[in-house]
């Protein structure tokens, strides 16, 4: 369930003439924004936390937050509590975008309405609550990692190769996040995964699974 928040605030590490524009802007809209404070007076209110994917869980903000175990999911896992319509989410270290891309336009040559975001075009919070017939989503590790429900009817897995070790802790770590694509689908769901990659293997899944190669 979508958790009500009372009070939305906004964090950022730097402090120059750009961000302080933005945080202008959210500051108008009822957004309390603070630059460059400490972690720890900042995890000490939050019932919830939302990094920026490409914020490091070394952040100092996020260390915190995992001492303090407040929960700590990406902008994947609220947009997913937001969606009304079946998911198709796609992910691997290659070809994401034109995946998700091709299949978004056979959904829409077959005739349904479908909608593409994620990493590619719109942010899917954008996107997550509009009437439609599929939602297309491009996910990286950085979302996957701090997921918890996230659940697609179709999860694709492409390829996985060594990427964004600077993130993650290890090649182990990054798979794992991959892998989390399709850990809370069920049988009424589907993973279609390369079956000549064998990073991609499944492990613990519980859909209906198709190899393909």
């Amino acid at each position: 369930l979508l958790p009500y928040v009372a009070n939305l605030k906004a964090v950022e590490a730097k402090a120059d003439g750009q961000t302080e524009k933005l945080a202008q802007l959210l500051r108008a809209q009822g957004v309390e924004v603070f630059l460059c404070a400490e972690p720890e007076a900042l995890v000490s209110w939050a019932d919830i936390i939302i990094p920026s994917p490409g914020v490091s869980p070394q952040n100092p903000l996020l260390s915190e937050a995992q001492k303090q175990k407040t929960p700590i999911v990406s902008e994947l896992e609220v947009a997913f509590w937001l969606a009304k319509a079946p998911i198709i989410a796609v992910t691997g270290t290659n070809g994401k975008t034109t995946t998700a891309t091709l299949i978004k336009e056979i959904l829409c040559q077959a005739g349904y309405n479908a909608l593409l975001g994620g990493n590619i075009g719109k942010p899917f919070i954008e996107i997550a609550a509009a009437d439609c017939d599929w939602l297309v989503i491009e996910v990286s590790s950085f979302q996957l990692a701090y997921t918890t429900t996230f659940k697609p009817k179709i999860a694709v897995l492409l390829n996985l190769q060594e990427d964004h070790l600077d993130w993650h802790s290890s090649f182990v770590a990054y798979k794992q996040a991959k892998h989390k694509v399709y850990l809370n689908q069920t049988k009424d769901d589907f993973l279609i995964y390369n079956a000549l990659d064998k990073n991609c293997l499944p492990q613990k899944c519980k859909a209906t699974a198709f190899g393909i190669g």
